[in-house]
Parts: structure tokens; C-alpha cells; sequence
């Protein structure tokens, strides 16, 4: 899972820090003008853009499964189809596999060696 910075107040930076800052962005700029930053830059367009459509493709109970799946690897306990099926209210598990199927087929879970689900992709909507 990704950690989040804390972003510092613009106005707290000293004047080195901003020249330093002000130096970076002004590299990137060049190079997103070359034939290799403009490569990097579709290559990255292309990946926010499937990232949207796996967040658009998820229907409301995929969506469920992965909030629940999500809070249970928190507690380090990978969940069963059993359990994800149980967590839905769904009556069979096949229904619950089903829906844990989806979820590996659009990429967004994936399991390791050992069965256990991992998240490929955190696709949050809040």
C-alpha cells in the first residue's frame, strides 16, 4: 500500500529549496519534450486510463467484495470465497467466487502462490 506525504506549505520552503524545486520542474519540462518523455508520458496516460475504466467496470457488488477484502488483509487475514460470499449476504459461494473471479479477471485482485488474495490495484472512489 502506497504511503501518503505530507506536502510542506509552499511558503515554508527556503529560497535553496525553491531553486532546487524550480531547477526540477524546469528538467521535466524539457524532458517531456523529447521523443522518450513523450513515450513515458503516453505510456502514463494510457495507465490512468485503464486504471478509470477497471473503476467504471465494477459493479456495486465487486465493489463490496473489495472494500471487505480490503479491511480483512488490513487485519492480516486473507478472507475465503466462503467468507467474501458470507460478508455479501449472497446464499452459495460459487456466487461469491464469482464475484472474486471478476475481480481477478479485471485485475484489480490477483493470488499469490499460497491462494491468498492480494489487491492489484486500489480503485477507491472515495
Amino acid at each position: 500500500m502506497a504511503t501518503r506525504q505530507v506536502t510542506p506549505d509552499p511558503r515554508s520552503l527556503t529560497t535553496k529549496q525553491r531553486q532546487t524545486l524550480d531547477r526540477l520542474f524546469a528538467y521535466l519540462v524539457d524532458y517531456f519534450q523529447t521523443t522518450e518523455g513523450i513515450e513515458l508520458s503516453e505510456r502514463i496516460h494510457g495507465f490512468l486510463a485503464r486504471q478509470k475504466a477497471r473503476r467504471d467496470d465494477i459493479t456495486p457488488t465487486e465493489e463490496r467484495a473489495l472494500d471487505f477484502i480490503r479491511t480483512e488483509l488490513k487485519r492480516g487475514h486473507s478472507p475465503s470465497v466462503r467468507e467474501v460470499a458470507r460478508a455479501l449476504g449472497l446464499k452459495s459461494s460459487r456466487s461469491g467466487f464469482r464475484v472474486v473471479a471478476s475481480l481477478i479477471q479485471n485485475r484489480v485482485l490477483s493470488r499469490r502462490d499460497t491462494g491468498e488474495l492480494r489487491i492489484d490495484v486500489d480503485i477507491s472512489r472515495s
